[in-house]
């Protein structure tokens, strides 16, 4: 049963729940390699739970080029079943608020050609389509980056 998301609150990921994380990774990215073992401990990761069970998790990143503060997105994947519901911009929305309490005024995140999904959450939050990369990904797809103001 999917609930209300407007109840849904992200929080970090815990140790223990990597294998989780891993398994939704694999999901969204049947065709693409493992991340390494350390990715989930160096990039800060968020993740949303329904009824117990890990359902969406997000990575990201921030730095600074020329003195601007990035927020760079990493992975965002939901699990199959609860797709549609609103768990990605939750977390896309968590993920944004993150990096403005840290001082981010940018957000750059790449996306799949066609990931119509994502790209709406990045349309919605402000972000723009500014460059299609050719064989971006490990399967050979294209990738859309997005920039943006980091806002609510």
């Amino acid at each position: 049963m999917v609930h209300r998301v407007e109840a849904v609150i992200p929080r970090p990921m815990r140790r223990e729940e990597e294998p989780a994380v891993r398994a939704l990774y694999a999901q969204g990215h049947p065709f693409w390699p493992p991340r390494s073992d350390c990715w989930y401990v160096a990039y800060p990761t968020l993740v949303v739970e329904q009824d117990g069970a890990i359902v969406g998790f997000t990575s990201f990143s921030l730095g600074t080029i020329t003195g601007l503060c990035m927020l760079h997105g990493q992975d965002l994947v939901v699990d199959l079943s609860v797709r549609g519901a609103g768990f990605g911009t939750i977390l896309h929305r968590a993920r944004l608020e993150i990096g403005r309490d840290a001082g981010a005024t940018m957000f750059s995140g790449f996306t799949q050609g066609d990931n119509a999904s994502m790209q709406r959450i990045f349309l919605a939050a402000g972000h723009h389509a500014c460059q299609t990369v050719r064989r971006y990904y490990p399967d050979g797809g294209d990738a859309v980056l997005y920039l943006g103001p980091v806002r609510d």
